[in-house]
């Protein structure tokens, strides 16, 4: 079994059509673990309320979007991550919510998945064993 790390910028493709949605489902079998800090459901759910207000999203859809969430990720504690995210976000000019999903996947020694191409390639360059961009999720032929 394959962990990763997996931020909002792909856990919101899995209940949204988006650019990248297919790829963000190649993690959705059995062969990979995907774990989250507990912020990924705050911006998952700001990402639903912005499309909710545009009208692509009914509340009713948003709502059972976010519980499944619950199913779909183990949520790793973040308090204790704080530290070494805020580290990680002066170091690279990153916000300090994209530095808790690295900081996350430094201390479980595993990639992050991400859809930003903002955060991947301000820290792939530095982290190429923790970096991993959306569409280079391997694709599994035996689940």
């Amino acid at each position: 079994m394959t962990r990763f790390v997996v931020d909002a910028s792909v856990a919101v493709k899995w209940f949204l059509d988006e650019e990248h949605s297919t790829a963000a489902e190649r993690l959705l079998t059995a062969r990979h673990e995907r774990i989250a800090p507990e912020l990924v459901f705050i911006e998952a759910a700001h990402v639903f309320v912005k499309r909710h207000r545009r009208g692509e999203l009914p509340a009713a859809d948003a709502q059972v979007s976010l519980a499944a969430l619950h199913y779909t990720l183990q949520v790793q504690e973040s308090t204790s991550l704080v530290s070494t995210a805020l580290d990680l976000a002066f170091a690279h000019r990153r916000s300090a919510y994209d530095g808790l999903y690295v900081a996350l996947a430094l201390r479980e020694g595993c990639e992050l998945v991400t859809a930003d191409r903002k955060l991947y390639d301000a820290l792939s360059p530095h982290l190429p064993a923790t970096m991993l961009w959306i569409e280079d999720i391997p694709v599994a032929f035996d689940d």
